[in-house]
């Protein structure tokens, strides 16, 4: 089952560990070592941290984002977007980010700005939500947009990111995404389980 919530795992037992750990094995060489060890250690498990937190933000249904808050629920389409082919995924959503949330390159390496909205069913996005989108992809000079949302976009929404390289994902697009990364995890564990072994 996939992570709902946004509570973050506590990185206290790893840095707890990791003091054991440079404990142990400084002790011998003269307690001068002990404050690096810790420095170290301490790097270490922060960055395991969120290192694990970004890999278990992988929602696999639109109920699954829908339960997420709203930086996670980024994180989750950052996730999705890697999976997809898309390199140098950023997480960039943070008060005055502009209405750009994530930043990537697509297969061909233009540059793409992503906004993602999690909406309940029924809520839809219109026309001025995407112009101002447009603005910050313009301002920011970049290649391509991307919208990402769970609920829907107006038929005016629609006719603004047609004519401005915006590439528009609703509920409905979000949900066939999430089923085929399923069908390619599927497959590749097909794959894996009937490849023989080498002998």
């Amino acid at each position: 089952m996939t992570r709902r919530r946004s509570r973050a795992s506590d990185p206290a037992p790893l840095i707890v560990l990791g003091l054991a750990l440079a404990w142990f094995y400084t002790r011998p060489l003269g307690w001068w070592m002990l404050p690096i060890a810790l420095g170290v250690a301490v790097i270490v498990a922060v960055v395991s941290w969120r290192v694990h937190l970004r890999r278990r933000i992988r929602a696999e249904t639109l109920q699954d984002m829908l339960d997420l808050t709203p930086a996670n629920f980024e994180r989750a389409i950052g996730a999705l977007l890697r999976d997809s082919g898309y390199s140098h995924v950023k997480n960039i959503g943070r008060s005055g980010d502009q209405g750009i949330d994530l930043l990537c390159r697509d297969a061909t390496g233009r540059s793409c700005g992503v906004q993602c909205k999690r909406y309940a069913p029924g809520r839809t996005i219109g026309s001025p939500e995407l112009r101002r989108f447009l603005g910050s992809l313009v301002y920011r000079e970049l290649e391509h947009g991307i919208y990402v949302t769970t609920s829907a976009f107006t038929n005016a929404a629609v006719e603004v990111a047609r004519h401005s390289d915006i590439d528009l994902i609703d509920g409905d697009r979000l949900t066939s995404l999430l089923l085929e990364r399923q069908a390619r995890k599927d497959a590749a564990g097909i794959g894996a389980a009937s490849t023989p072994s080498a002998r």
